[in-house]
């Protein structure tokens, strides 16, 4: 039970990581269009919110979501998921972890996590 506990707590984190290079992949390069959230959005044919969740790193993108936003940024869905894996390896998110604390309550993880005990 506690090694399937790690590895849903270690896919936690790389999601977490992987959504917040994602939203800093796509805001520089809607900004690098000259495009607001608004026109971006709109071009995409998706709500505002979707677009400045994503860029926050907040709310995950679904394949068609990702498919939609690519088109209006002059890209293909995989380029944006391959700029994120190499943002994600340059630039690794340092407070991804802090975002999987409260969800696990364990003593041995928050020190892990941390490094202090309880």
């Amino acid at each position: 039970m506690v090694g399937l506990m790690v590895l849903s707590r270690s896919s936690a984190l790389l999601a977490a990581e992987t959504a917040a290079a994602l939203g800093r992949v796509v805001r520089r390069r809607r900004l690098l269009l000259g495009l607001g959230q608004r026109s971006l959005s709109a071009s995409a044919g998706l709500h505002e919110n979707t677009v400045q969740l994503l860029e926050r790193g907040v709310g995950g993108a679904n394949v068609s979501t990702l498919v939609l936003l690519a088109g209006a940024l002059g890209t293909t869905a995989s380029e944006l998921m391959h700029a994120a894996e190499l943002e994600k390896d340059r630039f690794p998110e340092p407070d991804a972890r802090q975002l999987l604390l409260p969800f696990d309550r364990s003593p041995s993880s928050a020190q892990e996590t941390t490094g202090l005990s309880q």
